[in-house]
């Protein structure tokens, strides 16, 4: 069995081990947040960014960014983002 001394000088020693864990998580937390920020600025691409979506009655709708003309769309259904989509890149290639 340990002694009480012994002890307690293991849990203020533990504590301070995590408390430094802790400290060093954040940090490394903050610094990959970020990172990841000037890795997002730095390589944003050219193709719009498109995700879907969902309301409360289960019904789809599909959203997109487009970073080149800064337009956004919300609330289409598949057929009009396709057709978005189309118009897009039609008007992307011929002004090119």
């Amino acid at each position: 069995m340990k002694s009480s001394m012994n002890y307690d000088l293991y849990q203020q020693l533990e504590f301070g081990v995590e408390q430094q864990r802790k400290q060093e998580s954040g940090w490394v937390y903050k610094f990959n947040q970020l990172w990841q920020n000037v890795l997002l600025f730095l390589s944003t691409a050219p193709e719009p960014r498109v995700w879907k979506m969902c309301n409360e009655a289960g019904e789809v709708y599909w959203n997109a960014d487009d970073p080149i003309t800064g337009e956004r769309v919300q609330r289409l259904t598949e057929t009009e983002m396709r057709a978005w989509l189309e118009d897009r890149h039609y008007n992307y290639h011929a002004a090119a």
